[in-house]
């Protein structure tokens, strides 16, 4: 089983029932669990939970993660995995003849990462959440749109089935023209994602203002 947790697009956060019933079903059927925590800096609330911390998960748990979101390391394309040793030994054998190594320059900055002062990382964390109760603030204002408050991630999650466009696809088309705003299309996540846009707020306060005030102007020409 693959598991985003934090969840990208949502922003959803497992929680221990939820993460329960996942184990449960894993260890059941003898399944090993990958799962993908890339996000698990940028919550919140709460601690971060690993799936691989409940009874019996540790020996059928891939933990994937990196340091581009945690780190601000986005483009450095640094990561790793977790895994047990038989596992890890068998990726191993691919992953040897497929890719070399990180770069010398790269591996130096995730020493850094890890071994360094956190505090930033807190500092970081703090303006995301700041940024993300501003756009979720503003897109909750517009007709037609419903933007529940994410719990991770860098990403507001919004349903605009009351906005008359029955495609994300039409209306991200739409937005592009009129209010010259790129958003993603729910849909390109899955089935889940219909009538759902995805909008970042890893940017900064000024250009999020911007972007809601367009949007805002387009919603009210429509």
């Amino acid at each position: 089983m693959l598991i985003n947790n934090p969840n990208n697009p949502t922003g959803n956060v497992l929680t221990l029932a939820e993460a329960d019933a996942v184990a449960d079903v894993a260890r059941d059927h003898d399944l090993f669990v990958i799962t993908d925590e890339i996000y698990e800096k940028v919550r919140f609330h709460g601690e971060h939970l690993s799936i691989a911390a409940l009874p019996g998960m540790a020996d059928r748990t891939l933990t994937v993660n990196g340091f581009s979101k945690g780190y601000a390391m986005t483009g450095w394309r640094l990561g790793y995995v977790a895994a047990p040793e038989d596992v890890s030994a068998q990726m191993l054998k691919v992953q040897q003849h497929t890719v070399g190594c990180a770069g010398s320059f790269v591996q130096r900055g995730g020493i850094s990462a890890l071994t360094g002062p956190q505090e930033p990382i807190e500092e970081m964390r703090a303006a995301y959440q700041d940024r993300r109760d501003f756009l979720v603030e503003g897109l909750s204002g517009i007709p037609g749109f419903v933007c529940p408050s994410p719990d991770a991630a860098l990403y507001a999650f919004c349903d605009i089935g009351g906005t008359g466009f029955a495609d994300p696809t039409a209306f991200i088309t739409w937005l592009l023209r009129e209010a010259k705003v790129a958003v993603t299309p729910g849909s390109a996540f899955g089935p889940g994602g219909e009538r759902h846009i995805r909008l970042a707020f890893a940017t900064d306060p000024k250009t999020l203002g911007e972007a809601v005030g367009r949007i805002r102007t387009a919603m009210e020409r429509l």
